[in-house]
């Protein structure tokens, strides 16, 4: 089961996206479990084929340009949140990379990591809307020189 945030973040992350003007609130965020887990470490383990909500937090003081984060397939439809328009709108680049790999009980899984270019400002935040639609694949598909490339990484397999 996967930890409901603590109440603290939870107030601080609702205080920012009300001075976004976001019509999104929530008192019951979830999270990873672990830091440089796989999917089955998140939320979207529990419900893969469902729609979901990520708050992206940037608590540096430097803006990033991309979101990383762990989802099970490639069958998304990805917005983000526009606060000047006040609505979600598509995203030009996404892409998820996925690579088997070998968890705690020796089971082989399919793990995704969703790579959605958008600005987190410093010290902000960005909100990702996740859409399931079997219509929509962004899954990277390896290439006949045995590589993946996606937004910010290419993986070579050997």
């Amino acid at each position: 089961m996967m930890n409901t945030n603590n109440p603290v973040y939870a107030k601080t992350l609702n205080d920012m996206l009300i001075s976004q003007q976001s019509t999104v609130s929530s008192s019951k965020w979830h999270w990873c479990e672990r830091l440089n887990g796989t999917y089955l470490d998140c939320p979207v383990s529990q419900n893969p084929n469902s729609n979901f909500l990520i708050a992206a937090h940037n608590p540096s003081l430097v803006d990033q340009k991309y979101i990383r984060a762990k989802v099970s397939h490639g069958n998304y439809q990805v917005r983000v949140w526009d606060s000047a328009k006040q609505v979600f709108v598509s995203v030009s680049k996404a892409a998820v990379i996925c690579v088997r790999r070998e968890v705690e009980s020796m089971e082989i899984v399919n793990d995704c990591d969703l790579h959605v270019k958008t600005l987190i400002p410093a010290q902000g935040f960005q909100l990702v809307q996740l859409t399931y639609n079997t219509q929509v694949d962004l899954t990277v598909k390896p290439s006949t020189s045995n590589s993946i490339a996606g937004l910010t990484e290419t993986l070579v397999m050997k």
